[in-house]
């Protein structure tokens, strides 16, 4: 009889993708070396604490066989190997388990190695089909065949003891028993149960599970795949909360955890890395990546173990987590050349050890700081700006400065007067160029058709008449025009019509004005003007 029932529904998990607010990337501060240094398949690799296991094809009959490797030692030796065996091992502090078979037709049986005296032993003598030991080194359970013509989950306390049935239903569908925290958890029907070892208390706890899942303490974590992507989705079997654990575009698959840490396996634009989350500072961290798969990590401690599929370079690959350590970090940011107000996004990459929170401090250049990670911060004044970024923890900081990093322009601001406004013919205007701000090129016209490029030209007007001027100034941000209505009255004859249009426009000025000098003409003389008019018509057939 189910003694409890707290059975949830993966309908719970129907929940939308909410990218992250800021893009941050972290990076798992540690290092990496290779444990198996030969190209060779390999599956079912796990680890505990010094020690990891793996299978491999046993080349010289046929078969596969198991093994053990130190981390301490950096020494491997090899466990069993077999020509009918499928192994799925476990290991704890210092046992091995496995489902053995010496024959092709024999049944399979819980086999136990000790790692410290390397003894080789049958937990159970009974000849039923055992497979899919679980472990954590004082218990031991697995799935048997021998009761009622079902499978169903026995026992065994201790090394010497005898094994018991510890739960039966009328099925055979139970699947990867675990134990964690003084319980055995199961997939049965697609329901994840688990079982008290002292009291025998039996609870359905959700629905919809995969048949693969991790267990640590007292938290859950599997892929869910939903609309083509996976993702990890972690439960707490204390408040019996279940949520997304990666807020991450892309698929993330194979998920395991040890303590508050989960590692997975994830694809995304064809990038394969293995990363890992801390559930404490909400980090999450890449450890590595590559074009070519990266599967199966698991995790024990401060150490991830994983299976790189690299062409030529297949092997397992180990990461060992730094601590103590001070963060390093670079930044990145959206910021181009532009006019104001400019709003900039600062994206951060922090290494960090993933379970310490870093601080960080932004200094934009501009008087203004921000203590968020990847802030966004609006420039509203023309200038160059150093920005500089500052990591720190309790373990020490990184500063990055970036001299110049943002740029900020400004259009130029075109005035212009002139020696009079007024006068009988020929008309000779001396005009000056009282512009501010930057600019590249200007152009000057006249009102009678001609202009000019030159900073302080001198112009002669020939004929009557009210002649409207402007001064048109350009730099890369764009070009500003000032022009000043019926500016010049020349002559005595009619005024009444003036020989401009009052109507204003923005010449394109290209580079080809900056090929033209544009120094100031000598007082006194009379510089030849350009035709307003042909000028306008070349550039704009550019």
């Amino acid at each position: 009889m189910v003694g409890k029932m707290i059975l949830f529904t993966m309908l719970m998990l129907s929940f939308c993708l909410i990218p992250p607010a800021s893009a941050i990337h972290y990076n798992a501060a540690g290092t990496i070396s290779t444990i198996t240094e030969y190209p060779e398949e390999r599956w079912e690799n796990e680890i505990s604490g010094e020690n990891v296991i793996w299978i491999e094809p046993e080349s010289s009959y046929g078969g596969q066989a198991l093994y053990l490797y130190n981390i301490a030692t950096m020494r491997t030796r090899k466990v069993a190997s077999s020509k009918y065996t499928t192994y799925h091992p476990c290991i704890g502090s210092h046992l091995i388990f496995w489902g053995d078979r010496s024959g092709s037709q024999g049944p399979v049986q819980i086999a136990r190695y000790n790692i410290l005296n390397r003894n080789l032993s049958f937990i159970d003598p009974y000849l039923s089909n055992q497979d899919f030991p679980a472990t954590d080194d004082d218990i031991v359970v697995w799935l048997d065949s021998r009761s009622g013509g079902y499978t169903n989950i026995y026992i065994l306390k201790g090394q010497n003891g005898d094994s018991a049935l510890f739960h039966q239903s009328d099925t055979s569908d139970k699947h990867n028993p675990e134990i964690s925290d003084g319980y055995v958890y199961w997939v049965e029907k697609e329901i994840l149960y688990r079982k008290n070892i002292e009291s025998g208390a039996l609870e359905a706890i959700i629905s919809g599970m995969p048949l693969d899942f991790s267990i640590s303490e007292n938290l859950v974590v599997w892929d869910n795949e939903k609309d083509g992507e996976s993702d990890i989705v972690l439960l707490d079997t204390t408040t019996f909360y279940v949520d997304k654990a990666v807020e991450r575009p892309g698929n993330q698959i194979n998920p395991d955890i040890n303590k508050k840490n989960i590692v997975w396996q994830e694809y995304n634009n064809e990038k394969n890395s293995i990363w890992i989350k801390n559930i404490d500072t909400g980090i999450s961290a890449e450890i590595y990546s590559s074009g070519s798969r990266q599967e199966e990590p698991a995790i024990s401690g401060r150490k991830v173990i994983w299976l790189d599929k690299t062409p030529g370079s297949e092997g397992i690959r180990m990461f060992v987590m730094d601590e103590s350590v001070r963060p390093s970090a670079e930044f990145t940011s959206d910021a181009k050349e532009s006019l104001p107000p400019l709003t900039v996004h600062f994206v951060p990459e922090i290494t960090t050890p993933v379970d310490i929170m870093p601080r960080t401090l932004w200094d934009f250049g501009d008087g203004t700081f921000s203590t968020e990670t990847g802030p966004e911060h609006t420039y509203t004044f023309p200038g160059v700006y150093n920005v500089t970024l500052t990591v720190y923890n309790e373990f020490g900081e990184d500063i990055i400065f970036k001299p110049s990093h943002v740029v900020i322009g400004e259009l130029p601001q075109p005035d212009f007067s002139s020696d009079r406004t007024s006068g009988d013919l020929p008309l000779t205007i001396r005009f000056k160029d009282v512009s501010s701000g930057p600019y590249d090129t200007r152009l000057w016209d006249f009102g009678d058709g001609t202009g000019s490029i030159l900073k302080n030209p001198i112009h002669k007007y020939e004929k009557s008449g009210l002649y409207t001027v402007s001064l048109t100034l350009s730099n890369e941000y764009g070009s500003v025009r000032e022009e000043k209505f019926a500016y010049i009255h020349a002559g005595t004859e009619s005024l009444s019509e003036p020989a401009t249009s009052q109507e204003s426009e923005t010449y394109g000025i290209s580079g080809f004005l900056s090929l033209i000098s544009t120094g100031d003409g000598q007082p006194g003389s009379i510089i030849p003007s350009y035709d307003i008019h042909n000028m306008i018509e070349s550039l704009s057939s550019e």
